[in-house]
Order: C-alpha cells, then structure tokens, then sequence
C-alpha cells in the first residue's frame, strides 16, 4: 500500500493513544497500522509529500506536449 511521508508515523501515533481498547474498531486499527508497518519494511512504497510538476503546454494548441527523451 502507498504512504505519503509521515503518514505511517501519524497512523502509529493515533493507535498508541487508543489505548487498551477492547473495542473491535481498535483493535482491528492497530492490526492494520501493525500490518502496514511490516509491509513498509519489506517492501517500501513512499510517495514524497511535496512533487515539483513541470507540464510543457504549447502555447499555440493549449495541448500538452510530451517531451521523450
């Protein structure tokens, strides 16, 4: 599953502060934040949390022009 940065680390903090909740939905978040930890240690899949886009656009079209290279 894909994380932005910092979302693994804000998912583990708000299922420390659940607590020892009996709770069915607790428990079934914590089992979720500790399975995605596992999974992001085996095979990391971060997307940035900041992406720099630069489209050229020609200016006579208004159409995107893709630049292979």
């Amino acid at each position: 599953m894909k994380v932005v940065e910092g979302q693994l680390e804000l998912w583990q903090m708000a299922s420390s502060l659940s607590g020892p909740s009996k709770s069915m939905t607790t428990q079934l978040f914590q089992e979720f934040v500790n399975l995605q930890v596992k999974l992001q240690q085996l095979a990391p899949d971060v997307l940035p949390s900041h992406v720099e886009v630069h489209a050229s656009i020609d200016q006579e079209t208004g159409k995107l022009v893709s630049r292979l290279g």
